[in-house]
């Protein structure tokens, strides 16, 4: 007995005890989402994406006035001036006549501004909405994704706690069957076991030893899962050392309902409401106020400024109407957006329906997790029970090896089962707190 609590703690330590140098462990769920959650690039992505939906809504207040225009500097050579027809008396001609005259300069060196700003603009507004329902909606979904990003991770995370438990499991239920071979060996020398049964017991050892060295692949396996889906790099070293006893808390866990999924729906159906919006107004006139001034310098001479050349001032300031005529592109947008605001009522309607739904399965699943878990202990007790007492029986001679071998295996088996059952009901319950936190 005393070597098999020596073993049993040498194996905890080995798994639970001082970390790795190199290595970042984690002894919590919540400890480890700490680290993921800065790794993730799709969160990252989704920041970005914040970021940028907060410079749209701020460049669409400019974009109500939606101010253009140019200031241009421009400077000709008229290798052929116009040739203008006046009538001969005009230029010291003779009446009756047409004569050909040239008028202008051949340089020209010119200055321009212009300016067009909308004051009446019912697009701009509605972008300008827009803008501000797509942050909302932006905000929103980093939520969703969040929160999916934390259920995927605690499935794997939980995952790999039920495997560390199930290989330490193992290696106890080798010294087990170490004893139950040297227990063989020792009859087969009295005379009282046959080579069968040697075999036999050396079989079921070798068994639990295969099971140890694949549940250890398991384990690599699970934590590189957890690394591809946290964007840890593949040279970073990671481990978990959250014992599987406090991992599980029994009790009532509450549940609130979550309306991240609705509240998406919804934004999603303003976000098409004012995109048709916007569409229909794309068909509406704009009124603009105008403004030009130029500064033109005429010169005999090929250079680009002349001091010895006055500028000359033009310039206006009006109004303009623009009524836009509809083409087969503001046709074809606005029936898009009509369709998909008539989804998106659907959509929003579905999950008004499905909310209530996805909280009650929460419920029911908890409750399936916690008396699956009582249904595996009771089992595993009967099991260990009926094991101890068919090996105890084969020590006297009642019966044979074989009988206590397969109550050792069923026992294992069970056991296996208990764990994975403990441990789906703490992630039952990340899953919950999860659900009511991330709103």
């Amino acid at each position: 007995m005393r070597y098999l609590i020596l073993l049993g703690l040498l194996v905890w330590s080995a798994m639970y005890g001082q970390p790795v140098k190199g290595q970042t462990v984690f002894s919590s769920f919540a400890d480890f989402m700490d680290y993921a959650t800065e790794k993730s690039i799709d969160l990252q992505k989704g920041e970005i994406g914040i970021t940028r939906a907060k410079k749209l809504k701020l460049a669409s207040i400019l974009g109500i006035l939606d101010p253009t225009g140019n200031i241009g500097l421009s400077y000709k050579n008229n290798t052929e001036l116009p040739v203008t027809l006046v009538p001969g008396e005009a230029v010291g001609g003779e009446a009756g006549t047409i004569e050909e005259v040239q008028f202008g300069l051949q340089y020209e060196t010119q200055f321009a501004t212009e300016l067009n700003v909308k004051l009446l603009n019912l697009a701009g507004w509605s972008e300008r909405r827009l803008t501000k329902i797509n942050l909302d909606l932006t905000k929103t979904n980093q939520k969703i994704t969040l929160k999916q990003f934390y259920d995927n991770t605690a499935s794997i995370y939980y995952g790999v706690l039920t495997l560390q438990a199930q290989q330490q499991s193992t290696k106890t239920n080798l010294t087990i069957a170490d004893t139950i071979r040297q227990s063989v060996a020792l009859r087969f020398n009295q005379g009282l076991a046959s080579q069968q049964e040697v075999n036999e017991a050396q079989v079921n050892y070798l068994q639990l030893e295969e099971s140890d060295a694949q549940i250890s692949f398991l384990i690599d396996q699970q934590y590189n899962t957890l690394k591809t889906l946290c964007d840890i790099s593949d040279d970073e070293e990671i481990r978990i050392v959250e014992s599987p006893q406090s991992a599980v808390i029994f009790g009532e866990s509450s549940i609130s309902p979550n309306n991240l999924m609705l509240q998406q729906a919804r934004l999603n159906e303003q976000y098409t409401r004012s995109s048709l919006r916007k569409s229909k107004f794309g068909f509406a006139p704009t009124v603009s106020v105008i403004a030009f001034n130029s500064q033109q310098q005429f010169n005999t001479e090929a250079q680009l400024f002349d001091s010895d050349v006055n500028w000359i001032p033009s310039s206006y300031v009006g109004f303009r109407l623009n009524i836009p005529i509809p083409g087969y592109r503001q046709g074809s947008a606005y029936f898009k957006a009509k369709y998909d605001h008539l989804l998106a009522e659907k959509n929003r309607r579905q999950a008004e329906i499905q909310i209530a739904s996805q909280t009650e399965e929460l419920g029911i699943d908890y409750a399936k997790a916690i008396t699956q878990e009582q249904f595996d202990e009771s089992i595993y007790q009967l099991k260990k029970d009926t094991y101890e007492k068919d090996f105890l029986s084969y020590q006297q001679g009642v019966t044979d090896l074989n009988h206590a071998l397969t109550s050792f295996q069923e026992m294992i088996s069970v056991e296996y089962d208990w764990i994975a059952s403990k441990l789906n009901v703490a992630l039952h319950q990340t899953k919950i707190n999860i659900n009511n936190t991330i709103q």
